[in-house]
């Protein structure tokens, strides 16, 4: 995941590099679930993004943790894929028209920010049980999971806005 032109001399760099892509996503993340929980209309997404957004800050601070034993600050450079995942989502969380589309909408913007989350954190925890660092991948692996029970959680709702909008006559017509 080495951006074009970027150059590290080292492992340990490298793995502060990823770190500080980390934390950047769950940072914008955090951002982007509070907006969701205030602007869906599915009552068990919007407490799961209210609920999340909490979580999110939870992780904030274990990764905060994580730079403490590097000696280091977080940074919050971020690739422009990963603040592109976050337009995409607050893109998302402000869109207007059907409810439930605005809903799933939110819903896989959601699931993608995840699915890098877990991509990023696996990768992570794989360096540092590489640099001998067992509290790092403890703490990685915990991210991780947390953000595939996320998904879980928003592939199960999906289904259920699916189900919703099947029933509901849209005015929006894409065909």
């Amino acid at each position: 995941m080495m951006p074009s032109g970027r150059h590290w001399e080292s492992l340990p760099e490298l793995y502060a590099a990823e770190l500080d892509e980390l934390y950047a996503l769950v940072l914008l993340q955090t951002d982007v679930l509070s907006r969701a929980g205030e602007s869906v209309a599915a009552p068990d997404l919007a407490k799961l993004a209210r609920s999340e957004a909490g979580e999110s800050r939870q992780q904030l601070t274990r990764i905060e943790e994580l730079f403490e034993a590097l000696g280091r600050t977080p940074g919050v450079g971020t690739r422009e894929s990963t603040t592109a995942l976050c337009r995409e989502a607050l893109a998302a969380t402000e869109a207007t028209g059907a409810d439930h589309l605005r809903d799933a909408a939110v819903i896989g913007a959601l699931r993608r920010m995840k699915h890098c989350e877990m991509a990023t954190c696996s990768a992570l925890a794989a360096m540092a049980r590489g640099l001998g660092n067992p509290a790092g991948v403890a703490a990685l692996e915990d991210v991780c999971r947390r953000a595939g029970e996320m998904d879980a959680q928003l592939e199960e709702l999906s289904g259920r806005v699916d189900s919703a909008a099947a029933h509901t006559k849209s005015d929006v017509s894409i065909f």
